[in-house]
């Protein structure tokens, strides 16, 4: 399945705080205090990655380091684009969908291939990021399967499928089904956020709140309890739904609302919800993305199976809104 990430971001906002009400029209980096201030405040990061407005603010660090931190943020933002962003033609995931082979491929791209064939089993394939191909016929057919087309349909379904990514060592990645078309989209922001956070950690820092597509809480809230983050329910004047608590871990909120279809891509079929999925995980924003979009695909049967492969680490939990009413929680 693939959820539009600008579609997302609506139903997440933090509780209690002055940060989501900063300006986000233009890139900006700001501490508390004067500019030219030595002094450890809270200094707030924001820019575009992927196509959105990104942001985080950064706890007990002094204006100039938490300018060296957010550099750094933006580089890792431009390292991950180059490496499975779809809407720039010379990715290294736009060259392998389109040419069937990439040579030589990244440690980054290597790296997050293998996390995301590896979440594509712990879902039991609701998180699939060979669904691509069948995405793009889907638009390409205005979303409509006419009488007809359910062979065709059925064609791009089965080839959503991570037995056909090959792997050559580190050489080379080569698709062999002619339908096999990759996306990281429905974890790639979340895996941008791990990456962030760990560069964080390793320069020392204890506490901070990334929202970079997908949210990362490092250490607790300065008042010293978790994070607190509300999630919105749907519909154009929705109101909060429930509230996800969060420490040292990712959070993912995946949602879909009438009208939108999405793909199952284990039923083969389409599907359209009023659903929204929150997942916390203290494994990462990267494990939390591909579960909130397995929970917001799946059928409810199969959610107890989902939550306990989720909650393999400790750590974790879930709850799924429908029709804006608590539906599942663990």
């Amino acid at each position: 399945m693939e959820l539009q990430t600008n579609g997302r971001r609506k139903f997440l906002t933090q509780l209690g705080a002055s940060f989501l009400a900063l300006p986000l029209g233009a890139c900006g980096k700001r501490a508390e205090g004067d500019s030219g201030s030595p002094q450890t405040g809270v200094f707030e990061w924001s820019g575009i990655g992927f196509g959105i407005k990104m942001r985080m603010e950064i706890h007990e660090v002094e204006n100039k380091t938490g300018s060296l931190l957010g550099n750094e943020c933006d580089r890792i933002i431009a390292a991950l684009e180059r490496a499975f962003s779809l809407y720039q033609e010379n990715s290294e995931l736009s060259r392998l969908n389109r040419e069937r082979v990439l040579v030589a491929p990244s440690d980054t791209f290597i790296a997050l291939l293998d996390l995301a064939i590896s979440l594509e089993k712990r879902t039991i394939g609701y998180y699939q990021p060979a669904i691509h191909g069948a995405w793009e016929w889907l638009m390409e057919h205005d979303f409509r399967i006419e009488s007809g087309q359910a062979a065709a349909w059925q064609r791009h379904c089965a080839a959503a499928d991570c037995r056909y990514i090959e792997r050559d060592g580190g050489r080379s990645i080569r698709l062999t089904h002619p339908l096999t078309r990759l996306s990281m989209n429905a974890i790639g922001q979340g895996y941008l956020a791990d990456c962030v956070a760990d560069m964080l950690r390793k320069h020392g820092v204890k506490r901070a709140l990334l929202h970079l597509g997908e949210t990362y809480a490092l250490g607790n809230h300065p008042d010293g309890r978790p994070w607190k983050l509300a999630v919105m329910g749907t519909g154009e004047e929705a109101d909060l739904v429930g509230t996800m608590e969060l420490a040292d871990a990712g959070l993912a909120v995946s949602a879909s609302e009438p009208g939108r279809l999405l793909i199952d891509p284990v039923g083969e079929s389409l599907q359209q919800h009023d659903r929204v999925a929150a997942v916390v995980s203290s494994e990462g924003a990267t494990v939390a993305d591909a579960f909130a979009t397995a929970f917001a695909v799946a059928p409810e049967n199969r959610w107890p199976d989902l939550a306990g492969r989720l909650k393999q680490e400790a750590g974790a939990m879930v709850q799924v809104w429908s029709n804006n009413q608590l539906a599942f929680a663990d």
